[in-house]
């Protein structure tokens, strides 16, 4: 019993990655990836900061500088597919 519900899972997973296929899919995927992290970084760098760690202040905003990277990176790919959209409309 237990290889059936692990067969049906896989089948979803590569439905799911057929999906993502789709460029604003993937964007959206992105971002929201990328705001849990960024969520879960600003709750450590808060409790490290209320413990008085500079160790782990310093890792969570080395944590938030990579996650603003990569928010900026998304930001520059979601604006591209947009103006490719745009293109296809008009």
């Amino acid at each position: 019993m237990p290889k059936a519900k692990r067969k049906q899972q896989s089948t979803k997973s590569s439905k799911n990655k057929k999906v993502r296929n789709d460029g604003l899919t993937r964007a959206a995927i992105g971002i929201g990836a990328a705001v849990g992290k960024a969520e879960s970084t600003a709750r450590a760098a808060a409790k490290a900061a209320q413990q008085g760690t500079h160790a782990a202040t310093v890792a969570a905003r080395k944590g938030m500088k990579e996650l603003s990277r990569t928010v900026t990176s998304l930001e520059k790919d979601l604006t591209k597919l947009q103006k490719r959209v745009k293109k296809m409309i008009s």
